[in-house]
C-alpha cells in the first residue's frame, strides 16, 4: 500500500510539473503593464497660454492657465495638435494649443474628441446705424441698428459698392447687410 501511495505521489509530482512546463512553453503569455502605459494622461503648462472653448483663436477663451500647472488630459483633437484638459479653477474642460503642453502618461488611452464648430464672429454698433436688405446702399432700408447692439457676422462682401459689407444677424433680424471694417 505504502507503495502504491508514492508511485501516485510521484505521478502527481510528474503531472504538475509537465502541467506547469507546457503553461510556460506554450500557453497565453500574461504581460504587466508598464507604468507609462497606466499612467494617468496629464500636461505641464509650459508657458502661460489661454484656455478656450475649442481647438483654435476662433474660439472664446475661458481662462488663462499658468505656467507650471498640472491638468489631467481628457481628449485631444483628431490631429493631436490641441487636448482638452481638466481646469480646476473653471471646474470643467477646455482645450489648449499642444505646442504649450508637455503630455505625460498613457497617451493611447486619451479619446479623440469632435468639437463643435466656432461662434460666429460678431460686433457691436457703435453709432445708430441703417440695415439694408442687401450689400450696397441700392437695397432697401430693413431697420435703424442701435448703439451698443451685438451683431453675429454671417459673411462679407468681397465685391461691388460695399466691399466691407457684412451680412448680419440680430435678435430682431434674420438677415440684413451693414457696412463693418
Amino acid at each position: 500500500m505504502l507503495r502504491q501511495y508514492r508511485f501516485v505521489q510521484w505521478g502527481v509530482v510528474c503531472l504538475f510539473t509537465v502541467v506547469l512546463f507546457l503553461l510556460e512553453a506554450c500557453g497565453p503569455s500574461i504581460s504587466t503593464p508598464s507604468a507609462a502605459e497606466n499612467a494617468p494622461a496629464l500636461a505641464t503648462v509650459k508657458a502661460d497660454i489661454a484656455c478656450r472653448t475649442g481647438p483654435t483663436t476662433e474660439y472664446p477663451v475661458q481662462d488663462t492657465l499658468k505656467a507650471g500647472e498640472i491638468l489631467s488630459i481628457k481628449g485631444r483633437n483628431q490631429s493631436g495638435d490641441a487636448w482638452v484638459v481638466f481646469n480646476p479653477d473653471l471646474q470643467d474642460t477646455c482645450w489648449v494649443e499642444g505646442a504649450w503642453l508637455a503630455v505625460a502618461g498613457a497617451m493611447s488611452q486619451v479619446m479623440i474628441v469632435n468639437p463643435e464648430p466656432p461662434p460666429a464672429p460678431s460686433a457691436t454698433v457703435r453709432v445708430d446705424a441703417v440695415c439694408r436688405s442687401g450689400p450696397t446702399a441700392d437695397y432697401e432700408v430693413r431697420d435703424t441698428l442701435k448703439a451698443g447692439e451685438i451683431l453675429d457676422i454671417q459673411g462679407r462682401s468681397r465685391s461691388g459698392a460695399m466691399p466691407g459689407g457684412c451680412s448680419i444677424r440680430t435678435s430682431r433680424i434674420t438677415a440684413g447687410w451693414r457696412g463693418c471694417r
